[in-house]
Formats: structure tokens, sequence, C-alpha cells
């Protein structure tokens, strides 16, 4: 956010909500940003009307298993060769999908995606992710 508002004015910039608490999760990213920008020495980045965050794609709580993560890791898998973890990364990759299927993009859209890790996990959650596939 910080480098974005900075360097990226007119980008938008799109966070998904991985545990059920959208606002929360804003407000923890206005609260960070400041932070970053303080320890940075750096001006405050206006976040006014910035600081996006869709929810709808985690599930009824933090690490919760649903339909769309094992979609979305199928599909990054398959189609990109990607591995997403199972709480994070795979949420943001089913809000990604959920929003293109919802027309949120256009065609002459560029969309960046950011994955920050965290496949091992997805040995953890074996069985949840089998029970989806059934």
């Amino acid at each position: 956010m910080v480098g974005g508002a900075a360097h990226l004015p007119e980008t938008r910039m799109i966070g998904i909500d991985v545990d059920a608490e959208p606002e929360r999760v804003a407000e923890d990213v206005r609260q960070l940003t400041t932070q970053v920008a303080t320890h940075l020495d750096l001006e405050h980045p206006d976040l006014e009307g910035r600081v996006e965050v869709v929810g709808g794609y985690a599930g009824p709580s933090y690490g919760a298993v649903t339909r769309g993560v094992v979609e979305a890791i199928s599909r990054f898998g398959r189609l990109e060769g990607l591995l997403v973890d199972l709480v994070y990364t795979s949420k943001g990759a089913a809000g990604l999908i959920g929003l293109i299927r919802n027309g949120e993009f256009s065609t002459d859209d560029s969309v960046l995606a950011v994955h920050t890790g965290g496949w091992p996990s997805l040995f953890a959650y074996r069985a949840e992710i089998e029970e989806q596939l059934t």
C-alpha cells in the first residue's frame, strides 16, 4: 500500500479477506500502512478510499476449507503451476477468480496477483481438501 500509493497512485489495490472479518482487516491494513510509512520516514500515504478489502471468500472463519479454496488450489496448480496455501493465498486466488467471474475486470485490465507462499500448509489440510472434492 505504501509503495502503491507513492508510485502508482492511479492503481487500484484490492485485498481479499482471509478470516471473515473484512472491516477489521481493512482497519489493520490502514494501521500497518501508517506504521510502515512512519518507520521508513516517508510521507503518510493518502489512504482515503484506497484500502479496499473484499469479503466473501474466506468461508465462515480463518482456516476454513471451502469449495472456492479447493477450486483455486486446483486451478492455479493445473493451469499456472503455482502451489497456493490453504489459508492465505488460496483465498486470495478464490477472490480473484470470483472477481473475474463477477466482471470486476475488463479484458483490457492488467491484473497482478501477489503470491505470498505458504504451500506447506496444504499437507496439513489433506483430509479437509479431499472432503470438499467429494
